[in-house]
């Protein structure tokens, strides 16, 4: 307690004794109990208080590695990751334009005449976005987000390059969070932090990353460092940093896996040494002590080694399946019962696995695709879960994909091959423009029939579009089904009045003519 609180107390002393109220008493906690200087339980616990840079930045290469090995390795973490690929981008996000006819002018003919234009360069610039030019557009969406996820943060830069064959020469490229850091691997200041460089008023100036991962066999000890300003001349962003702000003035990402690393890890092995008890468990071997001037081929031998070596070069016993092991005259060993497989193995894991769901914010259920508890639970878990989807995706919305939208738009302005009236001189207008949203899969379905149901109602109150429903539950465009359902109901209109051909019954006649021959 410091020198403030002990003279707090004392005041509230003095005014309770002379206060008359022989009921006052003095208080026996101020503020909260859970302090480790006031708890025994927690004296222990060391805290300290820095700044979002110093409580991350020195830990970052460790987390990164880390997370890396994780998801390599781990069932749980590259399941978690696989998880959030299949929630946020599922199939592919389609960005939908949206546009605000008010505000443009613009007539309900006119605008979707507008939306199908831009919907239309959108998918041409998609096609050759990557600068490594063999990775399609759905790939560099889960690449950004395992990126984030794995790493805390990736960098998205913005390049120019028209190759042969290409529509729109807008590139771009994808730079990991390893190769984003500080010149010569100086030490963090106040104007670079992990590879960000500061203004003095705190506002982003830029960041600077090497050409090669420091990992890389293409010769590492050679790295020069490249900076790319955050923002060009014409204000549009030159490259891109997307991360989970936490705090204000993080200069770098944390990954997800962070705030349960050690668990997951821990869990990990006790995973793998339980399959090993258990394994060793399920051999079968003994050991047989030899008698004092015993042959070691009197019979005594109920198994044999097979000829293998039973002792290590440094003189220890390995066990083999089916062996036996002599041992020294006087010695013996008592083999203890192993109990595997651990009968609290499961509930144990669960637990654990309960826990590290919470931090990641996804269901006990989902985490392991396992679900065993009522329909009303089951759902709650997939409600849960894609929460945290719907939230992740309009983050990597926010922060990636709107951009990456807005920088083609531009190009296709610039080019001609779109006319957009307002959007490079009103900024009210270029947002109108810009306007849309990004659909993907819907959630996981337990009762299709009951989906399909409130999608009906969903479309009748006009609360959802058919083209929304498709790309959520089905994926595909609604023209493109459309026409096909009309091509369809057009062949089976044409089948149902064109009928099989029979052949007529012979006449009378014709039976007749053939009797009296």
């Amino acid at each position: 307690m410091n020198l403030r609180q002990r003279l707090g107390r004392s005041v509230v002393g003095i005014a309770a004794r002379f206060s008359g109220d022989l009921f006052v008493r003095m208080p026996q906690s101020i503020g909260y109990t859970g302090v480790p200087s006031r708890s025994k339980r927690i004296r222990g616990w060391q805290m300290g208080s820095g700044s979002a840079a110093t409580e991350t930045l020195p830990d970052l290469p460790e987390l990164r590695s880390a997370s890396s090995d994780l998801i390599r390795n781990t069932p749980l973490a590259a399941g978690a990751m696989h998880t959030n690929v299949s929630g946020v981008i599922g199939t592919g996000l389609q960005f939908r334009p949206a546009l605000r006819r008010e505000l443009l002018g613009l007539s309900r003919e006119e605008a979707q005449k507008k939306s199908d234009e831009i919907t239309r360069e959108l998918n041409l610039a998609f096609k050759t976005l990557s600068w490594e030019g063999n990775i399609p557009w759905i790939d560099l969406q889960e690449i950004i987000l395992r990126g984030v996820l794995e790493k805390g943060d990736i960098g998205i830069a913005r390049r120019y390059q028209k190759r042969p064959g290409d529509t729109y020469g807008l590139k771009i490229v994808l730079i990991e969070g390893e190769r984003i850091s500080n010149p010569g691997n100086l030490p963090d200041s106040d104007r670079i932090k992990g590879g960000v460089q500061f203004a003095k008023d705190g506002k982003v100036e830029g960041y600077h990353f090497t050409k090669h991962h420091p990992g890389d066999i293409a010769k590492p000890e050679d790295r020069k460092w490249s900076y790319v300003p955050a923002v060009g001349q014409n204000g549009l962003p030159l490259m891109l940093l997307p991360m989970v702000h936490l705090r204000p003035g993080q200069p770098r990402g944390v990954p997800y896996f962070a705030p349960i690393m050690e668990l997951a890890k821990l869990l990990s092995d006790y995973t793998v040494y339980e399959a090993d008890a258990a394994k060793n468990a399920a051999k079968l071997f003994g050991f047989i002590e030899r008698q004092a001037g015993a042959d070691i081929d009197d019979g005594q031998h109920v198994l044999d080694t097979g000829g293998s070596d039973v002792k290590t070069d440094d003189d220890e016993i390995n066990i083999e399946d089916g062996s036996i092991v002599d041992l020294p005259e006087g010695q013996s060993i008592k083999i203890p019962e192993h109990g595997r497989p651990n009968s609290g193995f499961d509930p144990f894991v669960v637990a654990m696995l309960r826990q590290i769901g919470v931090a990641l914010e996804i269901p006990f259920e989902l985490l392991i695709k396992h679900f065993t508890a009522s329909y009303t639970a089951s759902r709650a878990a997939l409600e849960l879960a894609w929460q945290y989807f719907k939230r992740r995706r309009g983050w990597l919305s926010r922060h990636a994909l709107n951009v990456i939208v807005e920088w083609i738009l531009v190009e296709a302005v610039a080019s001609g091959r779109l006319e957009l009236p307002g959007f490079n001189d009103d900024p009210v207008k270029r947002q109108a423009w810009l306007s849309g949203e990004w659909l993907g899969s819907q959630r996981m379905s337990i009762d299709p029939l009951k989906e399909a149901k409130a999608d009906e109602v969903d479309i009748k109150t006009r609360t959802k579009t058919r083209q929304q429903v498709m790309i959520e539950r089905t994926g595909g465009q609604f023209d493109e089904k459309h026409d096909q359902l009309a091509h369809e109901d057009s062949r089976i209109a044409q089948d149902a009045t064109t009928s099989p051909t029979q052949e007529e019954p012979a006449s009378e006649d014709a039976d007749n003519d053939e009797d009296e021959e």
